[in-house]
């Protein structure tokens, strides 16, 4: 966490303070006992004589200087303690050189993912119809706000260079605070696209069915010309090797299913409109969906060639009629 000493101006304005209270008039009952407290969380933009020495009678309180930041540390040295308790009359001295009190602000914390949402969205009011998101290079970014306000994030001078990717603004915590500190932010745009993975692992063999499947978002540079991108390419396929559940499928990941498997008893039809003809065949090879197998006739002995039409079943083309028999 980073700390905030008291620059020329935070100890200017812990000494107009002071003296203001001291032409005031601000003396506490006398021997009344006074501690310096050592570290020091405030809530409120002001620091009070009380937030720094315990003992402070409330009706004599006041402000002694303005609180840091939310989130940031101010301290305060010897000479402005020193000061302080003489303008008001406390019956408290600096016994070393090095007495310090550290104030520090009460905050929260701004999420990053916040910060990452705000950016996207004003990203893509230019970019209609883009899915894209964002890779802060900037890492060190913190952002905090006061507690009580609504951890909200406004982004200001947006620019994005549509050829390296590459964005830059400026954004404030809380959103509707026009006076918030502004922080600089870098980096980079990536165009996100939706493509299918297995939702549980399947093993080799196994036939992918549309429950099997989901939808992944991931950055379009991941995906190939070898990438699935379908669910055509994946349901009533085969898994050629383990599919693990959430990893972009290749297209030799699976194959389509083998309806005809060689050395298998396959029907063969003919049909057209003057006449319906059926028999059978031993397979010679496998085969998909609308593949073309031969097929051994067995009663003929001949090999013809048919295409795959459903399980064990193929069509035989008009020129392998006259091989039935």
């Amino acid at each position: 966490m980073m700390k905030l000493t008291p620059n020329r101006n935070a100890t200017a304005l812990i000494t107009s303070m002071v003296m203001s209270w001291a032409l005031v008039g601000g003396a506490l009952p006398p021997n009344q006992p006074i501690h310096l407290k050592r570290d020091v969380v405030v809530t409120g933009s002001n620091v009070m004589l009380s937030d720094i020495f315990a003992g402070i009678d409330a009706k004599t309180d006041t402000i002694v200087a303005a609180a840091p930041t939310p989130g940031k540390q101010m301290n305060i040295g010897s000479r402005d303690l020193r000061q302080i308790a003489t303008a008001n009359e406390l019956s408290w001295r600096p016994t070393s050189r090095h007495a310090l009190v550290k104030v520090m602000r009460e905050s929260r914390s701004i999420p990053m993912k916040l910060v990452r949402s705000a950016i996207e969205q004003a990203i893509t009011l230019d970019l209609p119809g883009e899915d894209v998101e964002i890779e802060i290079t900037n890492r060190r970014l913190r952002l905090a706000i006061a507690s009580g306000h609504p951890p909200t994030v406004k982004v200001h001078d947006l620019t994005y260079d549509e050829r390296t990717h590459h964005f830059t603004c400026q954004i404030s915590a809380p959103a509707d605070n026009p006076a918030a500190v502004r922080h600089s932010v870098t980096g980079r745009v990536y165009e996100m696209v939706k493509m299918p993975v297995a939702r549980t692992h399947i093993r080799p063999g196994q036939t992918v069915r549309k429950s099997d499947i989901t939808w992944r978002r991931v950055r379009a540079s991941q995906a190939t010309y070898n990438t699935i991108s379908s669910f055509d390419e994946l349901v009533n396929h085969t898994a050629r090797r383990p599919l693990i559940a959430g990893r972009l499928l290749r297209r030799t990941d699976v194959q389509p299913q083998q309806l005809v498997i060689k050395g298998d008893f396959v029907t063969l039809h003919f049909r057209n409109a003057q006449m319906s003809l059926t028999t059978r065949g031993i397979a010679l090879e496998s085969g998909a969906r609308d593949d073309m197998v031969r097929i051994r006739n067995t009663r003929s002995k001949k090999v013809i060639e048919g295409k795959v039409i459903s399980p064990n079943a193929a069509v035989l083309q008009l020129p392998m009629l006259a091989h039935l028999n």
